[in-house]
């Protein structure tokens, strides 16, 4: 899948990094992370935002991603941002399943349709959550 911005507003972004007024309006986090994270990489810079998947989340992303393994698909992720310290922390909670006809062996695209029916799902499903990302597979 292709992605593109055609907007020409200024994001806050310098290298990459969330600027302080992005997520000023985002509640504040505390430090320690939750003793069932497993932490990937290296440690992060300061300043870097940090992404938590739940177990719900990665299982709801795994049983779409296996539901037809000819097609690439997609969905939304959900969950919340925070600030903590001098950074970004955004949790995935829940993912939903996009629905699209406009999908094959090399592509998949976000229709209108397909977001109209996430945004009903989320609301449905998980009113208190933010539509927080995306996800898509590659067969």
């Amino acid at each position: 899948m292709n992605s593109a911005s055609t907007s020409s507003k200024q994001t806050g972004r310098e290298n990459g990094r969330i600027s302080h007024e992005d997520s000023a309006h985002l509640p504040v986090r505390p430090s320690n992370l939750p003793a069932s994270a497993i932490l990937h990489g290296d440690p992060l810079p300061p300043g870097q935002v940090i992404v938590l998947n739940n177990q719900t989340s990665l299982e709801q992303i795994r049983a779409h991603s296996i539901s037809n393994l000819q097609s690439e698909l997609g969905g939304a992720l959900l969950g919340r941002a925070y600030r903590q310290d001098d950074g970004l922390i955004v949790e995935v909670q829940a993912a939903i399943p996009a629905v699209t006809a406009d999908s094959g062996p090399v592509h998949f695209t976000f229709t209108a349709d397909a977001w109209s029916q996430i945004h009903k799902d989320k609301q449905a499903q998980y009113p208190d959550l933010d539509i927080v990302g995306w996800f898509h597979t590659h067969p």
